[in-house]
């Protein structure tokens, strides 16, 4: 298997951007590319990785300056089954929009799974894309992000503004 990404900017800051033939495999914000090549290469063991800044440059102008999303650009979500329903339910949250972790688990019928829903919308391999970053706690506070509680709050302040 070959999977080929780049490393550009976004409003956000650098991102990694992976793709497979059948779509994006790996979406992660980064302030340091060694370390997220090391993330990938360990999610890829096996597979040819090959880096293609320019050639990603497009499709990163897409996602983060023009504003697309799924189903727009295709992913390749890849994880267990009960996970790749965490994220597709996860599709579901409209921009602009908040959801809860109880929400998400009533979405894939498993109202008791809040801390499974929750190590799934961690392991999303797909940030922004996938908007783990619209699901807060049921008590309204934000929560964590992978890459961060303050580029959590960026994005969300972000797609307030387009939301409207």
């Amino acid at each position: 298997m070959i999977i080929e990404y780049g490393i550009n900017m976004t409003p956000f800051g650098s991102a990694l951007i992976a793709k497979s033939e059948k779509g994006i495999t790996d979406l992660q914000f980064t302030d340091n590319s060694i370390l997220a090549e090391a993330k990938l290469l360990s999610r890829w063991q096996n597979t040819h990785l090959i880096r293609k800044d320019k050639a990603f440059v497009e499709l990163n102008n897409k996602i983060f300056f023009e504003h697309k999303s799924y189903p727009e650009i295709e992913l390749d979500l890849i994880g267990t089954e009960f996970q790749v329903k965490v994220w597709e339910a996860l599709l579901t949250i409209p921009l602009g929009k908040l959801s809860t972790y109880g929400d998400i688990a009533e979405k894939v019928s498993n109202n008791n799974a809040l801390r499974a829903v929750g190590s799934a919308v961690g392991k999303n391999p797909v940030q922004y894309l996938v908007p783990c970053h619209r699901i807060i706690k049921r008590d309204g506070t934000i929560g964590e992000y992978a890459a961060g509680v303050k580029l959590k709050k960026a994005i969300l302040a972000f797609e307030k503004t387009r939301g409207k």
